[in-house]
């Protein structure tokens, strides 16, 4: 019994780091339709210390990772732009989610399946790298956002 709590214990504290102030929670990836070259990356970020920026995202699932937003046009259409950083202020919780700001996993790798776990590395300007586990979530298990057609031209 004590070995289960203390994987427990393990698991819920992953991707936490309240050392430096940032704790990134809710880590998952969208699976991506099949021949899709790209796929959506979506987290929370609680800053529990001073500013920071988010300054790039990788991992071994693709061959780069680009930071998103999506902004409606007067007409409503929507469009994908790309941000250079992203400030995390002071006490700041912020979420990346499916019709916000959001990462794209660009030229995958491999086929990502519901339910496997990869590994994704956020890099700050001030606290520096942190790894966290991101697990993929069939296209009922998320937000309506469809990258599909996603276009990279900006």
């Amino acid at each position: 019994m004590k070995f289960i709590l203390v994987i427990m214990f393990a698991l819920m504290s992953c991707g936490q780091d309240t050392e430096k102030g940032i704790e990134i929670n809710n880590v998952w990836i969208r699976e991506a339709p099949p021949g899709a070259t790209v796929a959506a990356l979506y987290f929370d970020i609680n800053n529990n210390g001073g500013e920071d920026y988010i300054i790039s995202i990788n991992s071994p699932v693709s061959e780069s990772a680009e930071i998103h937003n999506t902004q409606i046009s007067p007409d409503g259409i929507g469009k994908m732009v790309k941000l250079d950083n992203v400030l995390v202020g002071p006490g700041e919780k912020l979420s990346f989610t499916p019709g916000g700001k959001h990462i794209m996993l660009i030229d995958l790798k491999k086929v990502l399946k519901p339910g496997e776990m990869h590994e994704v590395t956020v890099d700050f300007k001030n606290s520096g790298q942190k790894s966290v586990n991101a697990v993929v979530k069939g296209f009922s298990e998320g937000g309506s956002e469809d990258h599909s057609g996603h276009s990279m031209d900006h």
